[in-house]
């Protein structure tokens, strides 16, 4: 923002005011547009995907959610081999159950969740885990 001289006029200001606000009008209406796209673009995502409004991918503020929980998820992944599974495994098979995370360290994610939650989960060996029987 430009350093304004130390003394103006009250004409000078009234002007300078006036073009903050026509600027703030115009970029005010610019985003009005573009939401309006974006709920275009959403509508037709959902149509495509075939889903409801509580599977779609993400929000508006860009968290993904999910019909059922990370921890549901990861226990029916496990039940449907009935063996020991590693890490990378349980992670591809999260992803391919239709499970969606914006996290970038997704994996972390699933790591900290198989080693906390120990009611459900046994460590098989280094890596390696399975339910709980």
């Amino acid at each position: 923002m430009p350093r304004l001289p130390q003394y103006l006029s009250v004409a000078e200001l009234q002007r300078i005011l006036g073009r903050r606000r026509a600027e703030i009008t115009s970029l005010t209406q610019e985003r009005s547009r573009l939401q309006r796209q974006l709920g275009v673009i959403d509508n037709k995502i959902r149509e495509l995907a075939g889903t409801s409004t509580i599977a779609f991918a993400t929000n508006r503020g860009g968290r993904a959610r999910n019909a059922t929980s990370l921890i549901e998820t990861l226990s029916q992944v496990m039940g449907e081999t009935g063996k020991p599974m590693t890490v990378s495994e349980i992670l591809q098979g999260v992803l391919d159950s239709g499970y969606r995370s914006t996290s970038p360290k997704f994996r972390g994610i699933v790591n900290m969740t198989l080693v906390k939650e120990r009611k459900r989960f046994a460590n098989a060996g280094r890596g390696v885990y399975e339910l709980k029987k």
